[in-house]
């Protein structure tokens, strides 16, 4: 057998490490059986549709009845033989099932989706207000994420499990409903993480796991490549890459394999990858560290399984980068014993940077979520090697500026260029998703001005596919600007303009394709955070109530927080007329600046 595990492996020269590695795909079989009582097989059939063959097993009664009842069972696994696989399937199938309590359980787990979390604008008010849309859409949305959480692999940013044809998305696409931009068996991190972060808050933590394993079980091959390219310790996980958590082939750069996505030029150092978009770009790990810690801060739940993950992506950061500065400049660390993270690619722009936003404000926001954790789940060593480690980060990068009659402080894209001007904007990173500055924090004035003086108005505007602007908007305190965005991110799909939709889909939240595809979740994603950050900010144990939230739009939410805490509000006419904490003693964390009713 020879799989795109394979290839990844053959492309990068690591095909000796195979028996030491996870392969995702080796002997994988899909499949499953249908059954009914009064149906017989009655052959199968051909046919198109819409641009894809297919062949259909059909069914006849045996007998006229006026109900029918189908059973279908799915199995997917990786056996040694297909008959192994054929047994357990019809293991599966004898199993005995009370249909009744079948479905009653599976009332009860909708119910208490529901019972979690929900965000209800103008409920007095219907389908031609715009509130009331974006309200609907956030709870349609947050369903769509809801039918997507059972299975072994995490909701694709691209499509999830709704994707269609693809030439109702793009007519000169014959690809059939499985296709999507971007797609296959990869991931981009900073997209999936627009799709996850917003679980927190709606308090769907078992969801977020299938997520999680990705990197829990691709570890160990994401820590044998940079053994063998680099010879260090650490976990790299590319920007791009595959559900076995090695790089994506076509993105590493093939260069004997006749079709080639990237070309990988002579000379590119073993490891990196060919596309200069992403060669050196590794702080999703970051990303998603974090969000782990910060499920943990939620929700109280275990970690354990998944400090391995965190813990190899920072030893990546601190051994890759000693060693790339001893072999330019023969020492590890620079003057004040700080790393040098070069070269690294900062939001997907600017290749060769050093000490890039987004890194440095993960690797701080990650270290100090670790030194944040209950105490014993670290060992000493584990809590020695954390306070080591943030004694060698180097500090955010920014730069002072003329501005505006008045000399500022910026944050900066990186230590080697100065202003921003990417699309992706990682100076804000501090902001979100890594939180390291915040409303009440020290330097949120120098975060205010990076957004008020170096994003352009028209930036400020974007809301298509993963633009995080409602967030940004939201987070500075910016409540029309915040509500202008959002007003257009979660809008009905048809009622945006074709020109932002390609071909804008009739079901309100299939938005896209944007930048990617359709139904596009990290357009929803990005939405369903911005929404949640107007009504509800944390910071430490701070809870900010409605910190950007206008007066004009009448709200009904629950939300979750920190420590196991939900948030339930209900503002009317501009006041605050009803609020529970759970659990009671959270109330007094709560900060909220507006008017209250008596």
């Amino acid at each position: 057998e020879f799989n795109a595990f394979d290839l990844s492996l053959q492309t990068e020269g690591l095909t000796g490490l195979k028996g030491r590695m996870w392969d995702p795909l080796v002997n994988r079989v899909s499949g499953g059986t249908m059954r009914g009582p009064n149906l017989v097989f009655a052959g199968t059939r051909e046919g198109v549709d819409v641009d894809t063959p297919y062949r259909a097993w059909q069914y006849r009664s045996r007998a006229p009845a006026r109900t029918h009842q189908i059973d279908i069972f799915a199995h997917v696994a990786q056996p040694t033989t297909p008959a192994a696989w054929k047994s357990e399937l019809e293991q599966l199938a004898a199993a005995p099932a009370d249909r009744g309590e079948l479905w009653r359980r599976h009332v009860a787990w909708w119910d208490a989706f529901w019972d979690q979390a929900h965000i209800f604008i103008n409920p007095g008010k219907d389908e031609s207000d715009n509130g009331w849309r974006v309200g609907r859409n956030y709870n349609l949305f947050r369903a769509q994420l809801g039918g997507d959480v059972r299975g072994e692999t995490p909701v694709k940013f691209n499509g999830g499990n709704l994707t269609f044809d693809a030439k109702f998305v793009n007519p000169d696409y014959d690809f059939g409903p499985d296709y999507r931009r971007w797609g296959g068996w990869s991931y981009t991190a900073a997209n999936q993480q627009l799709v996850y972060w917003g679980y927190l808050k709606n308090g769907d933590f078992a969801a977020m796991l299938p997520q999680f394993d990705v990197y829990r079980r691709g570890l160990v091959n994401a820590e044998a490549r940079v053994r063998a390219h680099w010879g260090h310790g650490g976990a790299a996980f590319a920007e791009q890459f595959q559900h076995s958590g090695m790089p994506v082939a076509s993105h590493y750069g093939f260069s004997e394999h006749g079709f080639s996505f990237f070309q990988r030029p002579a000379g590119t150092p073993p490891g990196e990858l060919a596309n200069p978009w992403i060669s050196t770009l590794y702080a999703g790990q970051l990303d998603f560290s974090l969000m782990i810690l910060e499920y943990q801060r939620f929700s109280g739940r275990d970690i354990s399984a998944y400090l391995p993950f965190i813990f190899s992506s920072l030893e990546f950061y601190d051994e890759h980068y000693q060693q790339v500065h001893r072999e330019n400049f023969g020492r590890p660390l620079d003057e004040q014993g700080r790393l040098v993270i070069f070269p690294s690619t900062p939001g997907e722009h600017h290749l060769n940077s050093t000490n890039p936003s987004d890194a440095v404000a993960g690797l701080l926001a990650v270290t100090a979520g670790l030194r944040g954790l209950p105490s014993g789940l670290l060992t000493p060593g584990q809590t020695a090697y954390v306070a080591g480690l943030q004694r060698r980060i180097p500090p955010l990068p920014t730069y002072r500026s003329m501005v505006a009659g008045k000399e500022r402080t910026f944050f900066g894209l990186s230590e080697s260029d100065g202003g921003d001007g990417s699309s992706r904007m990682p100076g804000l990173f501090a902001l979100f998703p890594y939180g390291i500055v915040h409303r009440g924090s020290e330097h949120f004035d120098w975060m205010a001005d990076t957004w008020t003086y170096l994003e352009p108005d028209a930036q400020k505007k974007l809301y298509i596919g993963w633009q995080r602007t409602p967030i940004y908007s939201a987070l500075l305190g910016r409540t029309e600007e915040a509500k202008e965005t959002i007003s257009k991110k979660l809008e009905d799909a048809a009622r945006l303009p074709e020109s932002d939709m390609s071909r804008p889909n009739r079901f309100p939240t299939f938005w896209g394709p944007g930048y990617d595809w359709a139904p596009d979740h990290n357009w929803g994603g990005s939405g369903m955070i911005g929404l949640q950050d107007m009504l509800l900010q944390t910071a430490g144990d701070a809870i900010y109530l409605l910190p950007a939230w206008p007066k004009e739009w009448d709200v009904d939410f629950k939300l979750h927080a920190p420590k196991n805490t939900t948030v339930e509000a209900r503002y009317t006419g501009g006041r605050l007329i009803g609020l529970t904490v759970t659990p009671r003693e959270r109330a007094k964390d709560v900060i909220y600046a507006g008017e209250r009713a008596d």
